[in-house]
């Protein structure tokens, strides 16, 4: 399948046909990417974890990396898939989270232990955390 990219916030140095910049986002943009992407990739260096909390809230797989906030918010093969920071990885991370059945319910639960983070992560209070994000449509 062919998916469309669509990068928020941030740069990004390249330009393919089936990405889409669309940089700082309004609230109700971001909660409609959520609701409306397959997956979320962020493969940022962040220390929290709050893309993936965001994304989980909504019921959407992450990839994230290991080693960093990401490893504390994603449930490999649950919530969503761990990768290393290099481009093999990350590719066979999306691979993996096109393949995948995952199941909202539980992915939302994965999160549950955050509860007062998923609070927050629902309102889309998090945002300027998304400067490496990219969410598939």
């Amino acid at each position: 399948t062919h998916n469309n990219f669509v990068f928020v916030g941030g740069k990004i140095g390249f330009d393919k046909s089936n990405i889409f910049k669309l940089g700082r986002v309004s609230e109700g943009q971001l909660i409609w990417l959520y609701k409306n992407c397959k997956f979320v990739v962020s493969i940022g260096k962040e220390d929290l974890g709050l893309v993936p909390a965001e994304a989980a809230s909504f019921g959407k797989p992450s990839l994230g990396l290991r080693g960093f906030g990401a490893e504390e918010v994603i449930i490999d093969g649950v919530s969503g898939v761990l990768c290393d920071m290099n481009l093999e990885s990350v590719q066979e991370g999306i691979l993996a989270l096109e393949k995948n059945a995952f199941i909202k319910s539980e992915i939302i639960s994965s999160i549950s232990k955050f509860h007062l983070l998923r609070k927050f992560c629902i309102c889309g209070l998090f945002q300027v955390s998304l400067a490496v994000t990219i969410i598939t449509l």
